[in-house]
């Protein structure tokens, strides 16, 4: 993989010195399906980007229950289990198909941020998309009703509908099997009788 054309394709990143010395810094890393990229409590010491692939964060709350949190599959993509390097991560991420990720150790991505304005533009960008992306998720989940939930998942992550099991899309959409089931029941049949209807 030609790492300093991923890097300026999915980091928009255009000094040719910071692409070069990110490259040199950073290793692309396999994961099998249903490996871990990090799990939680675990300390974030490296920063890794989807190069391909899906994966899921998820956290074990108090009852044991494994609750899907949010989902990292677009290029370029930074999947973290906090939003801190160093930190003990909160979420689990697990990957949920064979993936790839451009991973760089933390000592030297905080090197490159000192020094280099853009890349800290960058991060920063990242992670004010990050936390919109997040309040986003929260006020779906919380302030819709399930079929709206559902109708809002099919809107916002299309590329996942038919490549996620239904079990992690239940959970994090907090509604039952039985409900998602019934949902897509009644859209099912509400687009056939749209179809239906004469012109």
């Amino acid at each position: 993989m030609d790492k300093e054309k991923f890097l300026q394709q999915a980091l928009r990143i255009k000094d040719p010195e910071l692409l070069s010395r990110f490259a040199a810094s950073s290793d692309v890393k396999h994961f099998k399906k249903g490996s871990f990229l990090i799990q939680a409590d675990d300390r974030q010491e490296y920063a890794d980007m989807i190069v391909s692939g899906i994966f899921r964060g998820f956290f074990i709350d108090y009852q044991g229950r494994d609750i899907t949190d949010g989902f990292f599959y677009q290029k370029g993509e930074i999947a973290m289990g906090c939003h801190g390097f160093n930190k003990p991560a909160i979420i689990s991420i697990e990957s949920l198909t064979e993936s790839d990720v451009l991973r760089i150790p933390v000592p030297e991505i905080s090197r490159l941020l000192e020094e280099y304005h853009e890349l800290s533009v960058v991060y920063t960008n990242i992670l004010m998309k990050a936390l919109d992306d997040h309040w986003k998720i929260k006020s779906a989940i919380y302030q819709y009703t399930a079929i709206d939930r559902y109708q809002w998942f099919m809107r916002t992550y299309p590329e996942l509908l038919h490549t996620v099991p239904n079990k992690y899309i239940v959970s994090f959409l907090n509604v039952t099997p039985v409900t998602l089931s019934r949902i897509k029941a009644k859209l099912k049949a509400a687009e056939a009788d749209q179809k239906e209807k004469p012109l």
